[in-house]
């Protein structure tokens, strides 16, 4: 049968999207599952749905434990679900988000097929509305299995537990069932260090295993900018904390602080649209961990999509002057009066327009807009540039690397 794996599932007012999660859940081709289910003081039908899909769980053969706590946060809900789970593997998906049918029999296969491994992280879709088709999320780097604890506090690859399967011993070892949970905001600043500080080995599972539902996040919508810093202020509070806890000397302990702050920094300025400080930490993020500069190949013209957008209003300005400034500006919101920050004409997308050799920038950051623009410019020989390349293309422009040796 295999190895026991246990499915730690935090819920709190989750009623709406739940079920579709244990569907996944039972869905799953391995057999040998425990799926832990933590409700976190839920004031909605939570424990409702909880307990309509138990014996449905129950007849596809898993172990199904129900847990009831007072509102304790995310952080705290996993981490009692953790401490009474036994399976040999654990994992922790989201209570509004959905699995491939082999997010754990791919996983624990690649762990299993090299003993030294201690955790997997496998690929991540995004689905931003639903019964929308899930796209997958182009991470401004990857993780690979050589990702460091550094890549991970820079912000450079993503955060989210829910991608990871780990062996329990090194769960344990790593210190994830005695992580900071009193007056956490979330729970990934905590897993993701102590897993990445731990030193085990990461295997990858490339294809695209789980599925993010942006639409049914307390996150996906927007912030203003009060709330933006004081989101990643509580991050990093977290990841001090945690830091704070690991076994590290304290020279040690306040460089990775400061790298914390600098990628808090980062995502914070990300959200808010400041194009100049983002370009500015990018370039320094890649002097930190030695990324090569992207040299790109610029020929053709040079067309601009979603030119009114939030993206596009942060780094038009810093493109003027560049070998990247566009040529066209187009936007499906465009009128007759329309301009970019500028000053420039701005127009509706025009498919004729574009022909071979020309480059496509497509600014919004969906990914479903961004794979409508690779099928238009693939069908017309063109290349399509993401807002995160013109980023990087940008932070060796005003900060280029002059054979500095670090």
């Amino acid at each position: 049968m295999g190895a026991k794996v246990s499915l730690v599932v935090a819920c709190y007012n989750k009623a709406l999207y739940l079920g579709e999660t244990l569907r996944s859940i039972m869905n799953q081709v391995w057999d040998n599952i425990e799926v832990v289910l933590v409700n976190d003081g839920s004031t909605d039908e939570t424990v409702q749905v909880l307990h309509k899909w138990r014996p449905r769980l129950l007849d596809r053969g898993y172990d199904v434990v129900i847990i009831s706590q007072p509102n304790s946060g995310v952080a705290a809900a996993l981490k009692n679900g953790l401490v009474q789970s036994r399976g040999q593997y654990v994992c922790f998906p989201d209570a509004d988000d959905e699995l491939d049918s082999e997010y754990v029999s791919l996983m624990i296969n690649a762990i299993e097929a090299d003993k030294g491994v201690n955790f997997a992280v496998c690929g991540l879709a995004e689905r931003s509305v639903a019964n929308g088709t899930p796209m997958p999320i182009n991470f401004a780097d990857k993780i690979t299995p050589n990702t460091t604890i550094e890549e991970v506090l820079l912000q450079r690859v993503h955060s989210s537990i829910c991608v990871y399967l780990v062996k329990r011993e090194y769960a344990e070892r790593c210190g994830l069932t005695s992580m900071v949970t009193e007056d956490a905001t979330s729970q990934e600043p905590q897993m993701t260090t102590l897993l990445y500080a731990g030193g085990g080995k990461l295997v990858q599972v490339e294809k695209c295993l789980y599925i993010y539902n942006t639409f049914a996040s307390n996150l996906a919508g927007g912030r203003g900018e009060q709330n933006v810093s004081e989101h990643y202020r509580n991050r990093l509070n977290l990841y001090k904390r945690t830091i704070a806890q690991l076994s590290r000397s304290p020279f040690e302990k306040e460089r990775l602080m400061e790298l914390a702050a600098i990628g808090c920094r980062y995502m914070a300025v990300s959200i808010e649209g400041d194009g100049e400080n983002e370009i500015f930490l990018r370039s320094l993020t890649n002097r930190m961990l030695r990324i090569e500069p992207n040299h790109l190949h610029l020929t053709g013209r040079i067309i601009a999509y979603g030119a009114l957008g939030r993206v596009a209003r942060s780094l038009l300005p810093l493109m003027k002057g560049t070998p990247l400034q566009p040529d066209m500006l187009w936007d499906a919101a465009a009128d007759a009066s329309s301009k970019d920050c500028n000053g420039s004409v701005v127009v509706k997308p025009d498919e004729t327009q574009v022909e071979r050799g020309y480059i496509l920038i497509c600014f919004p950051k969906s990914h479903v807009v961004f794979e409508e623009a690779t099928k238009l410019a693939a069908s017309k020989g063109a290349k399509v540039l993401s807002w995160n390349d013109v980023i990087d293309y940008l932070s060796n422009w005003y900060y280029p690397v002059r054979n500095v040796v670090y």
